[in-house]
């Protein structure tokens, strides 16, 4: 059997032509998207799993298998450990505190209501790879509200085996997975008064490959077969603004050229309301996640009276009402700058400069961009023993490994006009033909003792593969020059051979 890897440079991978449309059933959507969020106890929705995911429902919140499998390779969206944000019952609490305070009307209540109400956007977005469609719509968007778009195709898949055993006798179980084809897009808007909205993002496309089966060489089981996915993840914290289109751009690397548009086709959301003379409101949802909330709410009530909730709802009152509430709008802390960066990821192989891969990403500053590209496949790695009596058997081990280049990068400003940019970047190969024959138990005798007869027993031999990994990382916290440029180069001779060197040119401006 040839050798089965990845490069780790950005060399074109050619997708086969798609089969024919099927339908997925309603029951199988249902099993597919239910089960993982229940095991993992998700409380928002999210983009489809990068790795294969379970499928049933007999694994406990502390099983093992479970808690050491993740759902992507570089993927954290924030909003899956948070609260749902911008409650309707909360903005009503506040304002009809207010209203009772302030004896206002019934009718003006309900006009503080439809005044200060945060309207759904319509939004405008596609993700090409290769530059077709993969995932194209125009959808009305909730505000604080997770929401996710799919356009997938599930293959099911053995992740791997439980041993029954008992007295004299055992089996294996095949452990279902999934594995999935196609685009996600999710996000989290919050608005941003008079400018537009904070948009939380995370796409996944991912192109199942069919897998050779995995050699156990084990009388005992058979039938696996390796599952292979080529992927592309990308998150981001980005600013829409209305009728300005914005995109993210990922290379050839894993499935295809990635490309993800955003277009926002609605009014900026109201910089304040004024509900009576010296009485108004702001919404501000994103500040309110900010660690010194409570002391911009202490400093605005040293200046006159302000009423609050958690949801970032305030209402300034005083004859400097609408003046607060404007300045509040704009606290930096607000709104951070956006900032362009690309990367230029280039070959280099005995001084001759090869392939090249460029990535064009948008991000707030202080916000990290992550990502991910290339291929994951399970490899056989270890053999767990089960014993009982009269009975033994080995359970096989998978591991999931991930082939390609993946990364965090997170851009600062400095005052002289320089960015200070964090790197967490690594490229890595993985070779997984590599296997070895193991000997776990020696032919046995039946024999009648005590407890009675024990019946022979064949030698348990077996293989297991044994992965290569080869891996490159660039990590630290670099200072570009006056221009916003930063080139780093580093000896690579793990993934290009001997006289291979890796050169990274890093671009940063505003956006």
């Amino acid at each position: 059997m040839g050798k089965v890897t990845e490069p780790a440079g950005d060399a074109r991978l050619i997708i086969p032509e798609p089969r024919s449309p099927t339908m997925i059933s309603l029951f199988v959507s249902f099993v597919l998207f239910s089960a993982p969020q229940e095991l993992t106890t998700l409380n928002a929705d999210a983009p489809h799993p990068s790795y294969p995911v379970w499928v049933t429902h007999n694994l406990s919140d502390d099983d093992v298998a479970w808690n050491y499998q993740p759902w992507w390779v570089r993927l954290e969206p924030s909003w899956l450990e948070e609260e749902p944000g911008l409650s309707e019952q909360a903005r009503r609490a506040l304002l009809a505190r207010v209203a009772g305070i302030q004896g206002a009307s019934d009718a003006e209540y309900q006009q503080w209501l439809e005044a200060t109400r945060d309207d759904a956007i319509m939004l405008n977005y596609r993700i090409l790879v290769d530059g077709a469609e993969a995932l194209v719509g125009r959808e009305s968007v909730p505000m604080g509200k997770p929401v996710a778009f799919h356009d997938l195709v599930s293959q099911l898949g053995i992740l791997d085996f439980d041993v029954e055993i008992a007295s004299g006798s055992e089996i294996f179980e095949p452990q279902m997975g999934v594995q999935f084809s196609g685009a996600s897009l999710a996000l989290r808007l919050l608005p941003i008064s008079g400018q537009g909205w904070d948009a939380d993002l995370a796409l996944v496309f991912s192109h199942r490959i069919e897998g050779e089966a995995i050699p156990m060489d084990y009388a005992q089981v058979d039938g696996k077969n390796r599952l292979i996915e080529r992927i592309a993840e990308a998150q981001s914290r980005v600013r829409l603004v209305p009728q300005h289109a914005l995109t993210l751009h990922l290379p050839a690397l894993g499935p295809g050229e990635i490309t993800l548009e955003l277009l926002a086709d609605a009014p900026a959301p109201a910089a304040t309301v004024v509900l009576q003379e010296q009485l108004a409101w702001v919404s501000l949802p994103s500040l309110a996640r900010h660690p010194s909330w409570n002391q911009f709410l202490r400093g605005w009530q040293e200046q006159g009276k302000v009423w609050s909730n958690a949801e970032g709802d305030v209402v300034f009152q005083g004859e400097n009402a609408l003046a607060m509430a404007q300045a509040a709008a704009q606290t930096p802390s607000l709104n951070p700058p956006m900032v362009h960066l690309g990367l230029k990821a280039q070959r280099l192989l005995a001084g001759v400069e090869g392939d090249r891969s460029d990535l064009q990403i948008q991000m707030l500053e202080d916000k990290p961009f992550l990502f991910a590209q290339g291929t994951v496949r399970d490899a056989l790695t270890s053999w767990e023993v089960e014993v009982a009596q009269v009975a033994r058997v080995a359970d096989p081990v998978f591991s999931n490994l991930f082939s390609g280049w993946q990364g965090r990068l997170q851009a600062h400003r400095r005052a002289d006009g320089r960015y200070l940019l964090d790197v967490d970047l690594s490229f890595s190969m993985v070779d997984v033909s590599q296997s070895q024959s193991i000997r776990l138990a020696a032919a046995t005798l039946g024999e009648k003792g005590y407890d009675g007869e024990v019946p022979a027993s064949p030698a348990h031999n077996m293989k297991v593969e044994t992965p290569e990994v080869r891996q490159v990382s660039f990590v630290g916290h670099y200072l570009t020059d006056a221009n916003g440029k930063l080139v780093l180069i580093r000896s690579a001779n793990s993934i290009l051979g001997d006289g291979g060197r890796l050169r990274l040119e890093f671009q940063l401006s505003d956006s």
